[in-house]
């Protein structure tokens, strides 16, 4: 790395430390009471679990009990004894029984199956470990700056990033623990859409340029068959983690349109008006998976011809690393070794996205602590600032990041070419209930 990512590396950790020793305040109380409520659930899924002719067929097959943790045990009774068709198959070739994948299985045991996965993560991966690492209500999570190859970070003691909020369920139990400081709001700032902002500074392909703000709710609106103003938040995220980003990154249409068929059921998708998503397909004569994979086929045609000084731009950052045998980010970062195109194109654009944010967190800590304000950051999750704002203090604190995360930075990184927009979204009362806030 050159000396100014050195620095940034050397003051993002010293931020981070204060981070660090803020904490986040947790309802301890509130998580103790969620707990007994999910386990209660957990029981009456087992029960009924143990009905279905799936487990029924077990008992008769093996004579002991289903493990209902076992994808392997899971795997045999519905691929070997059932003669279900795998609807989607691992990289080895293996059936696949992730969660998309059972939602695509029309099965008794499926659906309360993936409701008692869910709470019996909800109880051991967080809930269980928010109470458990807390200290004197405050919770204390790791935020680590070296032990991720892009040079992004990473959290751990528990792992604060990976807190839920796309389950609809999952989100609102959880998060509801987070809350803010007394008299003081909870939430964060978010750099909006940055991947594209820097693929569009690394490719400069003017066409992603002008569109980066509206690319995902296109592709969602063209992938689903939907008029944009029909397009959810929900719908929008679809298009762009299941096939916006995925191509980006190296992934085709077919395992995209799996992906896209699966978030369907899972999230339970719907136009503005109400209709489902499902319901819709099959109205535009797309409710046919076949059917479904080549209409995504064929706007995977549709995208690379639109954005193709983009695709230009991949291959020859593919041609110079096989050249060199690294590659050099644009925050002057380098990762060598040996990559697989999907991280060589992935890491060109994640890391300089979570360094912007990394180069603001450390400006907006050192300004909070120049002035003695009470207002913290407390947390980050990628390109997502999450601070603990005290409410006297929140006019001045909004605009100050945005200010800091919007104009400062292009001032001392010349190659950001594009616009830079954040979105803030703070709450009274909890992580969860946040709304946004115009700054």
């Amino acid at each position: 790395m050159n000396k100014q990512a050195y620095k940034l590396m050397h003051e993002g950790t010293l931020a981070f430390a204060d981070m660090e020793s803020n904490g986040i305040r947790v309802d301890t109380a509130y998580c103790k009471k969620q707990m007994k409520d999910i386990d209660k659930k957990i029981q009456h899924l087992e029960n009924k679990l143990d009905k279905t002719r799936e487990l029924k067929k077990w008992h008769k097959v093996y004579g002991h009990e289903f493990n209902l943790d076992s994808n392997d045990q899971l795997k045999d009774i519905l691929f070997m004894h059932l003669g279900i068709e795998p609807p989607q198959r691992t990289k080895k070739g293996n059936p696949s029984v992730d969660a998309a994948s059972l939602h695509l299985i029309d099965s008794e045991i499926t659906k309360p199956l993936i409701q008692w996965r869910q709470l019996k993560k909800m109880n051991n991966t967080y809930l269980k470990n928010i109470i458990g690492q807390s200290v004197n209500g405050r919770l204390h999570p790791f935020f680590n700056l070296n032990k991720v190859v892009t040079y992004r970070s990473s959290s751990d003691s528990p792992n604060f990033q990976n807190m839920p909020i796309r389950d609809p369920y999952m989100g609102k139990i959880i998060r509801q623990a987070f809350i803010p400081s007394d008299g003081g709001w909870i939430g964060g700032l978010d750099y909006a859409g940055i991947e594209l902002s820097i693929a569009g500074c690394n490719s400069r392909d003017p066409v992603l340029i002008d569109n980066f703000t509206t690319i995902h709710k296109t592709m969602a609106a063209m992938l689903y068959d939907l008029e944009l103003d029909q397009v959810t938040k929900d719908v929008r995220y679809c298009g762009k983690n299941n096939f916006v980003f995925p191509e980006l990154y190296g992934s085709w249409y077919k395992p995209c349109a799996f992906t896209l068929l699966a978030s369907i059921k899972e999230m339970k998708l719907k136009r503005v008006d109400g209709v489902g998503i499902r319901k819709h397909l099959k109205q535009q004569g797309l409710g046919d998976t076949e059917d479904f994979i080549q209409h995504v086929k064929e706007v995977e045609e549709w995208f690379w011809n639109t954005y193709h000084v983009h695709k230009k731009w991949q291959k020859k950052w593919l041609a110079d690393y096989a050249k060199k045998g690294y590659i050099e980010m644009l925050t002057g970062f380098q990762c060598g070794g040996q990559l697989s195109t999907n991280k060589l194109l992935n890491y060109a654009n994640q890391g300089p996205a979570f360094h912007c944010l990394l180069w603001s967190i450390v400006r907006m800590n050192k300004w909070l602590k120049k002035y003695k304000m009470k207002s913290m950051v407390i947390g980050q999750i990628h390109d997502d600032m999450v601070m603990d704002i005290n409410g006297k203090e929140k006019d001045d604190v909004l605009h100050k990041a945005k200010e800091i995360m919007c104009e400062e930075i292009k001032k001392d990184w010349k190659w950001i070419i594009t616009p830079l927009e954040i979105e803030a979204e703070f709450s009274e009362v909890n992580w969860f209930e946040k709304k946004e806030i115009k700054i």
